[in-house]
Order: C-alpha cells, then sequence, then structure tokens
C-alpha cells in the first residue's frame, strides 16, 4: 500500500524502519519485503532473546511487533531484497520517503494528522528524542579555572553497559565488580552509620603491613580460608574446625576457638591496657582504684611527676565499698564479680560517691548488640549490690565495645571513652591504636591458627598458644634472622675473594 505516515523530525531511520514493518503487520500483511537488515536481526533477537532487549532504545516498538505477529492468523513472512537495484516495491518506497521528509512541514500545518499517526506516537515520544533517552553518561572537564572550578563540561555517553560502565562506577563508588547481594555487603552497608571513620584506617596506615591488611580485609568480606570455605570448594570432609570441632568461619578463627583463648586474651588485656594507660592520663586517672587486664608492661613515667606509676590490684578493693555491705558479702561479689576497672571517685562534703565499672569486650564487627548484653549482664550482681546498699551514689556501668576486624564504634566505643574523661584529642589517637592492633592481632591469630592446623594434619599438634608469639617478636625474630643472614653471606665473599687469591 502507500500509505503514508507522519512521524516527527527526530525519527531516527532504524525506528522509522522498524515502525513501517509495524503498521504492515497490523494492517494484516503476510509477506513483507524490507532492505533493512538491521531491524529484521532486531526482530529476530526479540523473538528468541529478548532479555537483551532490555534497554533498547526501541524496547515497546519491538515487543509490539512480535505481539502482532504472534497474533497474527496467517503466518507472517519477512524478507529481506537488496535497495537500489530496481525492484518497484523498494524504489516506491524510497520515493515516498523522500516525498515525506520534503513536503512534512507543509502537511504537518495544513493537514490534521489522521488516526494512524496518532497511532504511531506511542513509539516517537519519548524514546525518538536524543535528549530524553536514558542511558549513561560520563562527565568530562576539559579544564579549570583559577579558582579551581570548570570550565566547560562535556558529556560522554558510555559505548557498553558492561566494562565501559563499570569503569566509571568504579571511581565513583569503589565497587568494581563486588556482588552487592551478599550477606556481608548488606551487613556492612547497614551497620556503616554506626562504625567511626578510624575503622578504615588500615587501608592508608603505614603502620600495617600488607599481609595484616589482606588478613582484616578477607575477614570482613568472608573470604578468609577456613573449614567452613574448604569444604564449600570440597577440599575438606567437613566444616568442622581442626583445633576445637566446632562449626568453622571467619568469626569463629577471630574469636571463637576454644583451643586459642590465650590469644584472644592476650589480645584483650593490651587493648585493656592502652585504654586505661590513657585513662589514667585523663581527669579520671586519680580515681582508678583497680584493674584486671593481665600483666601490666612497664610503663612510661608519668609526665608530672616522677616515678613510675602505683600497681594496681586486681580485685576491687572492699574499703571502697559502702560500709553497710556486710563484709562476707564484699568477699563474694568482689570474687565473683571481677570487671576489667573499677573507677571510684570519694564523696565530697555535701555529694554522694560515685562509681563506675568497666568492662570492655571484643565483638562480630557488623553485630556489637549480642557481646554488648553479655558485658551488661556480666557483673550486674556487683553492679545491684552498690545500689542497694548506698541508693544516693552515683553507679555507671561503661562497656567498651571493640571489632575484631578492627572496626571501632561511635557509640559503644566513642562516647564510652568519653564518659571516662578522656579529651577528643586523646580519644583520636586512642581509637587509631586499638584499630591498629585489631587488625595486626587478627593476622596473627590467623597465622597461629594456620600453622597448628598444619601440625594437626601432620599428626605433631602441640597446644595452641602455648608457644605463640606476639608480632612484634615475630618481627624482631625476622630482623635477628635477616642480620644473621646478611652477615653469614659476608663472610662468604670475604672467604672466597681470600681463596682467589
Amino acid at each position: 500500500s502507500r500509505k503514508k505516515l507522519q512521524l516527527p523530525s527526530d525519527t531516527s531511520i532504524n525506528e522509522a524502519e522498524l515502525t513501517a514493518i509495524y503498521e504492515a503487520v497490523s494492517g494484516g500483511s503476510t509477506n513483507i519485503a524490507t532492505d533493512s537488515l538491521t531491524s529484521m536481526q532486531q526482530i529476530t533477537k526479540q523473538l528468541h532473546r529478548p532479555q537483551d532487549h532490555k534497554y533498547h532504545t526501541h524496547r515497546t516498538l519491538l515487543e509490539d511487533i512480535v505481539k502482532a505477529t504472534t497474533a497474527a492468523s496467517h503466518p507472517v513472512h519477512l524478507m529481506k531484497v537488496k535497495s537500489h537495484i530496481g525492484i518497484v516495491g523498494n524504489e516506491t518506497a524510497d520515493e515516498l520517503a523522500k516525498e515525506a521528509a520534503i513536503h512534512q512541514q507543509e502537511e504537518s500545518e495544513q493537514e490534521p494528522m489522521d488516526s494512524d499517526a496518532e497511532e504511531v506516537q506511542q513509539y516517537t515520544e519519548p524514546t525518538s528524542s536524543r535528549a530524553s533517552m536514558y542511558w549513561p553518561v560520563e562527565i568530562q572537564t576539559r579544564a579549570w579555572n583559577r579558582a579551581n572550578t570548570p570550565v566547560t563540561c562535556t558529556r560522554r555517553s558510555l559505548s557498553n553497559l558492561e566494562g565501559d560502565l563499570k569503569r566509571v562506577v568504579h571511581k565513583r563508588c569503589r565497587l568494581g565488580a563486588a556482588n552487592q547481594e551478599t550477606i556481608y555487603f548488606s551487613s556492612w552497608q547497614q551497620t556503616e552509620p554506626i562504625r567511626d571513620v578510624s575503622s578504615y584506617h588500615m587501608m592508608h596506615g603505614t603502620e600495617i603491613s600488607f599481609a595484616e591488611r589482606a588478613t582484616a580485609l578477607r575477614y570482613r568480606t568472608g573470604t578468609m580460608y577456613t573449614a567452613k570455605q574448604r569444604y564449600r570448594f570440597k577440599l575438606a570432609p567437613s566444616s568442622a574446625c581442626l583445633l576445637c570441632g566446632q562449626p568453622d568461619g571467619g568469626h569463629h578463627t577471630a574469636s571463637g576457638c576454644s583451643n586459642l583463648a590465650k590469644l584472644y586474651t592476650h589480645r584483650h588485656n593490651k587493648a585493656g591496657q592502652m585504654i586505661l594507660n590513657a585513662v589514667r592520663d585523663g581527669s579520671m586517672g586519680d580515681h582508678v582504684v583497680m584493674m584486671d587486664l593481665g600483666k601490666e608492661d612497664e610503663e612510661p613515667q608519668d609526665r608530672h611527676e616522677q616515678g613510675t606509676r602505683r600497681a594496681l590490684p586486681h580485685i576491687t578493693p572492699r574499703d571502697i565499698l559502702p560500709p553497710s555491705i556486710p563484709e562476707e558479702v564484699k568477699a563474694a561479689v568482689t570474687r565473683h564479680s571481677i570487671p576489667d576497672a573499677f573507677l571510684y571517685q570519694p564523696p565530697p562534703m555535701e555529694t554522694a560517691a560515685k562509681y563506675v565499672i568497666v568492662e570492655i569486650k571484643y565483638c562480630r564487627d557488623t553485630d556489637p548488640t549480642q557481646q554488648l548484653e553479655t558485658a551488661r549482664s556480666q557483673h550486674q550482681a556487683l553492679e545491684t549490690t552498690i545500689r542497694e546498699a548506698a541508693p544516693a551514689a552515683q553507679v555507671q556501668y561503661v562497656t567498651i565495645m571493640l571489632g575484631v576486624g578492627g572496626t571501632i564504634f561511635k557509640k559503644h566505643t566513642t562516647e564510652p571513652l568519653e564518659q571516662l574523661g578522656l579529651r577528643k584529642g586523646a580519644i583520636r589517637i586512642l581509637k587509631y591504636k586499638l584499630h591498629r592492633h585489631a587488625v595486626k592481632h587478627i593476622h596473627w591469630i590467623y597465622t597461629v591458627k594456620r600453622k597448628h592446623e598444619a601440625q594437626s594434619a601432620a599428626g605433631n599438634l602441640q597446644t595452641p598458644g602455648s608457644n605463640a608469639t606476639s608480632p612484634h617478636e615475630t618481627r624482631n625474630r625476622r630482623s635477628k634472622r635477616k642480620q644473621a643472614n646478611t652477615t653469614q653471606n659476608a663472610n662468604h665473599r670475604h672467604a672466597w675473594k681470600r681463596r682467589k687469591k
């Protein structure tokens, strides 16, 4: 038929050819000839692989062509013909196209749009306009002025939705090929508001080695090589830990294996000593009367007084408790309820005494609530006894939570340190120290666990943690071994020179 369609001026050739095919199919034609191989390939792909056209510009038009074709009462044959070789139908179609292009504006002003043209409008708006296409673009800055602002910016359409799009998104979001549907990604994303910025210090801190950073990242992403991973990859008969027999995993390695309890205790005590040393330098330092955090290291001399700090007992002194508590109750409470630290402020003239119970816990980086409840109920008896014996006294329970993967929490780490009298500058320094401490120790714990797993597989298992050395001692041994090897090589060179002479 010699039917003419009124299309907008910005309609592409591909869209016009697909519109003509749709009109022919809708009009009941069963044998359709076209010189557009692109249109035929697009229709074929829409029939067999419609998912490939999810972001196609003419997806709606292709879907309607396929629907009209399948709904036709007779089979529809789409044939390819060569253009400009004298085929009557094709030459007539070209003439009509030229005539429509020349007289389009005049006809649009004089003649109203017919019903068929109105039907075609659904394919030309808004996808026909190049400016309204929803396709990702990359903003590029051409030049910068002295005010450090862009002078001209250009928009470049991405060539594809795979590699090119991934490159641009990685610059903005730093995700790359990360799978955002895993439980690890969602957990970290949900707990991002409660995490302090110091939790990511390991990514640019020079005090943390590459191996330590890699181990911490493996724990955070769930890719730590444990029995759980080996069982998943069919490299182990079960997912049980080789050391304790419990279900293995990243958090089990970092904080749950009973055979590595000495390493966990060492990590906890050293972190607690860092915190209490900072507290003793703060405004409430004179109120610390007890500290149960292992054997204290050699401490530096006090800045204001000569000599070292006084040694603190590992059990709460009975004489600071309210005198109304019976001695046998004091003995039972102080023996069974031993917090990490205890602060006592004597009552001045007209105010009551102040008691501060401090407990430090390591927890999951994405879930501190479980350990927080355990810490609060651990010394409930001591808190209740003091409150009942001295109702006017101030009893404060301070719980400090630290992530085993180096996470520092805003509410559970920073705020408790403020309650202990630390200033913002001291808290900032302490947070980075605690972060580095956790990152180094998770690498140390993981290395020791892998070593003892190898010994267990060889049948020569020793008690884990009994002969384990700290990361600093291991580094010193490597340094001494390297120095000995250098000296030995130098001696060999001198001996070789003597023999040569």
